[in-house]
């Protein structure tokens, strides 16, 4: 059998891949999304997934576990036996990872304006980037998070984060799994990593608009480093796109807040994230995780929560449609590696009683700009 033509990523330079990251970046530094590919891990709690066909309550960003303080619940597998090796049973889909064992995320961006393939592989967790519950049990599918936010001082320098006990540490180490393909997309698509040793990510953006099928079979392989990480191989499926929404929402604490959105496929689900404090000290983050239904509600029992935690900047909604699969691989401390296959819209979104703003022009007369937290307020309440 003819093998088709697989097109091959270009080794970028590190300006160029930067370049092409601002470009094609994966969608929604608003409100977190996985693993974004940039120069430094992005916050992980709310950039991925919750399940997927089964529906099982693994709630969340893409990966969390009900062992630690997690949006996602632990699927109580046995790292060391979980390995997909190189199966493909496509029927066979274990959800996200758990967020603060999930050390890789490869993702699939559908999306016609910027479609891409990127990834990375770490042998850590940034600890402040588990969003942490506070609302108890979840209602419709839904719960609030917070973001933990710990301060060093002196600040810490590019390639180091603040812990929880207020010291600098180095970020996790980037890996190489040499090259890893992606079959089942209208073009197959090769990568090998690029970057230095230590901080090597896969991206690949030479694709064709629509770059998959709806529902269409992926599979996405690791050939293996022999001085690095061993091959692996994980499955999913294809998603329809899910564009943006020009209309403007109202949140406001007395009304559940109603979604709709086309249906396409029948393996995703969707995941709803709403940030309104943008410049909070531990700002709050309002994710549901529900079928792709076509429709939802919002309850405005946690929209209360979310408004009354406070409220700054330039609020955000953001709605996913995933297929998440994982893996666990030895030798990369937590060691989960994930493969998400999906679509983000955003949507306009305001705050009833609450005005945004860059400069005073923006604001209701008698308010000023409050640049600090892009609020307009009163001018006393300024200073």
């Amino acid at each position: 059998m003819i093998e088709p033509k697989k097109k091959r990523a270009k080794l970028l330079s590190l300006a160029d891949f930067q370049c092409k990251h601002i470009r094609f970046g994966l969608v929604l530094s608003i409100i977190l999304f996985g693993y974004e590919i940039g120069c430094s891990p992005p916050i992980e709690g709310t950039n991925e997934g919750s399940n997927q066909s089964d529906n099982t309550d693994e709630s969340s960003n893409g990966s969390e576990d009900s062992t630690t303080t997690t949006p996602e619940a632990d699927d109580g597998e046995d790292p060391s036996e979980e390995s997909e090796g190189t199966g493909t049973n496509m029927d066979d889909l274990k959800g996200p990872c758990p967020i603060d064992k999930r050390v890789s995320n490869f993702r699939v961006q559908v999306d016609p304006k910027a479609p891409s393939v990127s990834g990375r592989i770490s042998d850590g967790v940034v600890p402040q980037s588990v969003l942490q519950p506070i609302s108890g049990d979840p209602i419709k599918g839904c719960s609030l998070y917070s973001q933990p936010n710990p301060h060093c001082d002196p600040i810490c320098g590019p390639s180091e984060f603040c812990d929880f006990s207020e010291t600098c540490v180095p970020y996790p180490r980037q890996h190489s799994a040499g090259t890893i393909e992606v079959l089942g997309l209208v073009e197959p698509v090769s990568m090998m990593p690029i970057g230095e040793e230590g901080s090597q990510q896969y991206f690949f953006t030479e694709l064709p608009p629509m770059i998959v099928d709806v529902d269409a079979k992926l599979r996405l392989v690791a050939h293996g480093d022999e001085n690095d990480v061993t091959a692996f191989e994980l499955h999913g499926y294809g998603v329809g796109p899910l564009p943006d929404d020009p209309s403007l929402l109202t949140l406001r604490k007395s009304r559940d807040l109603e979604l709709t959105w086309e249906v396409v496929g029948k393996k995703a689900s969707i995941r709803i994230r709403i940030f309104v404090d943008q410049h909070g000290a531990s700002p709050l983050h309002l994710i549901c995780d529900v079928p792709d239904s076509g429709t939802f509600s919002v309850p405005k029992e946690l929209i209360k929560q979310l408004i009354e935690s406070g409220v700054t900047g330039f609020p955000s909604l953001a709605m996913t449609r995933q297929v998440m699969n994982h893996t666990f691989l030895p030798g990369l401390g937590p060691g989960c590696v994930q493969f998400e296959v999906s679509s983000t819209n955003t949507q306009g979104l305001k705050v009833d009683g609450h005005a945004p703003c860059k400069t005073d022009a923006d604001c209701p007369e008698g308010l000023i700009c409050d640049t600090t937290i892009e609020t307009c307020v009163e001018e006393a309440a300024k200073f």
